[in-house]
C-alpha cells in the first residue's frame, strides 16, 4: 500500500485503509515465449515453465525437431520403407525419420564375404558397411547381335578359370559402330592373362585394344565398323577376378554419331542410299525414318549440332 502508483505497478480497484491505493505488479510475458491460446504442436510446444499473461500458453520451438530436420529428416506418424527412425524425438510423439545415408544395390547381395563358388564379388556394385556385393557367377562366352548389352568373363564375378580361350562376336546392322567398355577389368597381368579387342570379326582384323594386368576399370574400344571380335585368354595358373563389360551401338552420319537408343527398343535408322540420310533445315534438325522389324510407322526429330 502506498500514496503513490509506481512506474511499473497498477492501482487496482481494491480499496487500502487511509486512502491508501492498492498496488500490484503488472503480469508480464516471458520474453522467449510466444504466447499463444494453443501452440500448433509441429514446429513449437507448450513449455509448462515459461509464463504468459491472459491465460495463453508459453508455446516455444520444439529444439529436437529442429534438430531433425538440420539433419534433414522429417517429423512423421511412421518412417517410410526406405527411411530411418533416428532417436531424435519430434512433437506430438512423431518419429523424426531420415533417408538413409548408404542405399545397397538392389541387385546386390551383400555380404561380408562372397562364397566364391556360387556367388563372386562384383566390384562395380554398391553395399553399405563395408559388406561386399555379391552376386551368382553366370559369365559365358557368346554371340550378340542387339544394339546395346553386357557380358563377361567365364564365371563372373567368381574368379574366370584357367586355361581359358573364350570369343565374344559382336554384330549389328549395317551402318553402326560399337562402343565397348570395361566396366570392371581385373587380371593376371604380364599377359599371363588378356583380353584382344578386334575392329571386325576375325583375329586377323585390327587390334583394337590390347589389355592385361588391373585394376582397369573404365577403358574404352571403339569399332569403326558394324563388327567388334573380343578375345579373353587366360594361362595354366592363377584364377584372377576378369571383367565385366558393356557395349552400345551408334548410327554413324556424315560424320556425327546419333545414338539411337529410344525408349529401350532397338531402332534402326535409314534413309536414301545412304544410312541416316535426310535433308537439314536452318535449325540443324534432321528427320529419321525409324523401324523396328518390318514396320515403319515410327518417325523423330533429332536436333544436333555439327562439329
Amino acid at each position: 500500500m502506498s500514496n503513490y502508483v509506481g512506474e511499473n505497478e497498477i492501482a487496482t480497484d481494491t480499496s487500502c485503509c487511509n486512502g491508501l491505493k492498492c498496488c500490484e505488479m503488472p503480469c508480464t510475458d516471458d520474453i522467449d515465449c510466444n504466447c499463444k491460446t494453443e501452440c500448433d504442436g509441429t514446429i513449437e510446444r507448450e513449455d509448462i515453465d515459461g509464463s504468459c499473461c491472459d491465460n495463453l500458453k508459453c508455446c516455444k520451438p520444439c529444439a529436437d525437431t529442429l534438430q531433425c530436420t538440420s539433419r534433414n529428416g522429417t517429423c512423421q506418424a511412421s518412417c517410410g520403407e526406405n527411411e530411418n527412425a533416428t532417436d531424435t524425438a519430434c512433437c506430438n510423439g512423431l518419429q523424426c525419420c531420415e533417408m538413409p545415408l548408404c542405399t545397397d544395390d538392389t541387385d546386390c547381395n551383400c555380404e561380408t564375404k562372397c562364397d566364391g563358388v556360387i556367388e563372386g564379388e562384383e566390384r562395380a556394385g554398391s553395399c553399405c558397411d563395408s559388406l561386399k556385393c555379391c552376386k551368382p557367377c553366370t559369365g559365358v562366352c557368346g554371340k550378340f547381335h542387339r544394339t546395346d548389352w553386357k557380358f563377361s568373363s567365364t564365371n563372373y564375378p567368381c574368379n574366370y578359370s584357367i586355361n581359358q580361350d573364350c570369343f565374344y562376336s559382336i554384330s549389328v546392322p549395317v551402318g553402326y559402330t560399337i562402343t565397348l567398355t570395361f566396366t570392371t577389368f581385373f587380371l593376371e597381368g604380364a599377359d599371363f592373362d588378356f583380353v584382344d579387342v578386334y575392329d571386325g570379326e576375325s583375329v586377323n582384323d585390327p587390334l583394337l585394344l590390347h589389355q592385361t594386368g588391373g585394376p582397369l576399370d573404365g577403358t574404352t574400344a571403339q569399332s569403326t565398323a558394324n563388327k567388334m571380335l573380343v578375345r579373353f585368354k587366360s594361362d595354366f595358373a592363377f584364377d584372377w577376378p576378369g571383367f565385366n563389360a558393356n557395349y552400345i551401338a551408334t548410327i554413324t552420319d556424315s560424320g556425327n554419331t546419333i545414338v539411337m537408343k529410344i525408349n529401350n527398343m532397338d531402332v534402326e535408322a535409314f534413309g536414301g542410299s545412304t544410312i541416316g540420310e535426310a535433308s537439314e533445315d536452318e535449325s540443324q534438325k534432321k528427320e529419321l525414318k525409324l523401324r523396328r522389324g518390318l514396320h515403319t510407322n515410327a518417325r523423330i526429330v533429332l536436333s544436333r549440332q555439327n562439329g
